[in-house]
């Protein structure tokens, strides 16, 4: 039995694991470090569901609301510390904050003790905070379906976040297991692609053998510079500041193969939310960007249009429209390197420090121009 033809056609995001009734499916990685659903044959009683969940290889019509340009903001938390500690506006932690003032349960994606990214139920504001911040890695989902639709039968309100894949696969899972999502909300993010779990795990091997000492912090996107600057941080006996990884990420080199083929990448979102920042905020709205961080908010149904007027007072906001918000993965997936080929052949045969030399930023000229770009940011905070 396949679940699916090719790894194009998988999105990992474990609805066919889940929904399996002789639990005959588990998630193993591949050599890329990404996780694919594996069938046990003699468990396997051939009923077909696994296939049928399946959102990503569009066995089933997903109907969704279609966008109209008042359901479209420009977002900021009114609440500075809020901002300065989410990645883009805050607008997350306002929708999150609705959930527990309802005593409600929040899905989404952290680090565990090792740093590595998984998603993490939370009902207190303490583990909601660890949900800030982009993680540019696919999150490990484990069991997390099953305890979505535990605490909805249970009748919790439940906010799941998580990329447009994880949000489709959870939407349909729950829908061929009848579980009534009333009290569910789904927030997805606008992706550029899931980088490998794998690459990201021998680069924090790389970072702990260079300075000695495991990290114990790692930021994809540390906002200590202000929200323009994408500069990554981790603690190894105190903070530093990189750029490899970021610039293997922003070449579309490590990408899931199934981003290449996204449905979800444009404005027909599976979600009642989508989240992302406002890149290009100052020509779509003047005077409203204070380098602390705008979100780009779109409302995809009633329910999503109905907790944003809920939050709404936490929050400074402006309208806008589909033209001043468009960013390329509203249009369209991310199209891959043309090295991305010979990228996993050297990484699999020689390792992540001679990728980050081959395809990266690991020499002499890129790291003396990044050092002297932290340079000048650390004399322009000094200044200010």
């Amino acid at each position: 039995m396949n679940v699916y033809l090719s790894k194009n056609q998988c999105c990992g995001c474990t609805a066919c694991y889940s929904i399996c009734p002789k639990n005959a499916i588990q998630m193993q990685g591949d050599e890329k470090g990404f996780l694919y659903p594996t069938v046990d044959e003699n468990l396997c009683v051939k009923c077909q569901m696994c296939v049928k969940v399946c959102d990503f290889q569009g066995t089933e019509e997903v109907n969704h609301l279609d966008i109209k340009d008042n359901l479209i903001y420009a977002v900021k938390h009114k609440d500075i510390d809020e901002r300065l500690t989410s990645r883009s506006g805050g607008t997350f932690m306002a929708i999150c904050q609705y959930v527990l003032d309802k005593k409600g349960v929040v899905y989404g994606a952290a680090f565990d003790e090792n740093l590595k990214v998984v998603h993490k139920r939370a009902e207190d504001k303490k583990t909601v905070n660890e949900f800030k911040g982009s993680k540019y890695v696919q999150s490990e989902m484990g069991d997390t379906f099953f305890n979505v639709k535990k605490d909805l039968n249970d009748g919790k309100v439940v906010l799941f976040s998580g990329t447009g894949c994880q949000t489709a696969g959870l939407k349909s899972y729950l829908k061929k297991q009848n579980t009534d999502t009333r009290n569910l909300i789904l927030c997805d993010i606008v992706c550029h692609g899931v980088p490998s779990p794998l690459v990201y795990e021998k680069y924090l091997d790389y970072l702990s053998k260079k300075y000695n000492s495991k990290i114990t912090q790692f930021n994809f996107r540390d906002k200590y510079f202000g929200w323009s600057a994408h500069i990554e941080s981790f603690l190894a006996k105190k903070k530093r500041f990189s750029d490899l990884y970021t610039d293997l990420f922003y070449k579309h080199i490590m990408f899931r193969p199934a981003c290449s083929e996204c449905k979800y990448a444009n404005f027909n979102r599976p979600s009642d939310i989508t989240l992302a920042d406002f890149w290009g905020i100052d020509k779509a709205v003047e005077n409203f960007n204070d380098n602390k961080g705008v979100s780009l908010i779109i409302i995809n149904t009633e329910k999503g249009e109905k907790i944003f007027n809920d939050i709404s007072k936490s929050l400074d906001y402006k309208k806008s429209n589909k033209k001043d918000c468009l960013q390329p993965n509203l249009e369209h997936p991310s199209i891959f390197s043309d090295s991305t080929e010979d990228f996993w052949i050297d990484f699999n045969q020689k390792g992540i420090e001679y990728v980050m030399k081959k395809y990266g930023s690991l020499n002499f000229k890129s790291q003396l121009k990044f050092k002297i770009k932290v340079l000048l940011y650390k004399y322009h905070l000094r200044g200010m």
